[in-house]
């Protein structure tokens, strides 16, 4: 389920409290909106001033962009949720409530969509991998194989054969780390802000379809090459094409809105 909202920001300006303060109420109000069409006014309405927040005031946090997230996706605009669940890990990748959502939301999009894999085999054996900033995961694969040299180095030296099999543990994780940096964390990622987006298989709008249908809002890619207002991308599944770069929001770039 959803979170509870909070304000979750640390206020830059004397503007930024109050400006909370009335995304709070308007979210607050639209939960107990009655009428749809208010209701969902509401939700827009906290949705923007959450964002102006974040543009305006340049106050950028995890809970902040959490709290965005949830009224894009009250408001029913679930990319604009996704992007703002996926800054708000981007920022703090252990943020619980932040990867529930991001959770939720994504089971909202239709079947057919890619979804970036739940699980790799460092967060199967190595979860709290996904709790660490770059930086921390650099450190720790540093300490990993400092770790393993040291315990291989014992076993030459003093043949020990239980520090050659100690050694494999601080190695294997290494080489988890290490190759998350070095491929996986270097990846451009992005989502599809637009309401929808016509894949295609050149950097043309008269190229066919690549699919049968648009790319919805909410989807998640990889930026693999840019050319003009065009973007190559990479699906979760493996399947590539092209889209205008105005449909996308990039992950990690910030006031991407």
């Amino acid at each position: 389920g959803l979170g509870l909202l909070g304000s979750g920001a640390v206020a830059s300006t004397d503007r930024v409290p109050q400006m909370l303060q009335e995304a709070v109420r308007e979210y607050s109000e639209a939960l107990d909106a009655r009428e749809p069409d208010l209701r969902s006014e509401r939700f827009r309405r906290a949705q923007r001033l959450f964002r102006q927040v974040i543009v305006e005031q340049r106050v950028e946090n995890a809970d902040l962009y959490v709290n965005l997230g949830n009224a894009a996706l009250q408001a029913e605009q679930v990319g604009s949720a996704i992007h703002a669940y996926r800054r708000a890990l981007s920022i703090d990748p252990g943020h619980g409530r932040g990867r529930r959502n991001l959770g939720h939301a994504r089971q909202l999009l239709p079947d057919w969509v890619p979804r970036p894999g739940s699980q790799t085999l460092l967060d199967t054996f190595f979860f709290w991998h996904q709790t660490l900033s770059r930086s921390a995961r650099a450190l720790a694969a540093s300490l990993c194989f400092a770790i393993a040299a040291v315990l291989w180095a014992v076993a030459i030296r003093w043949k020990r054969p239980w520090a050659r099999s100690a050694s494999l543990l601080p190695a294997i994780v290494w080489l988890g780390l290490a190759g998350y940096l070095l491929v996986g964390g270097t990846a451009e990622e992005a989502v599809v802000t637009a309401p929808q987006v016509w894949a295609r298989a050149a950097d043309s709008a008269g190229a066919p379809p690549r699919f049968a249908e648009p790319l919805p809002g909410g989807t998640e890619v990889q930026i693999i090459e840019r050319r003009g207002d065009w973007v190559r991308i990479g699906l979760a599944d493996g399947r590539d094409a092209w889209v205008r770069a105005s449909g996308l929001s990039a992950v990690t770039a910030p006031r991407s809105f």
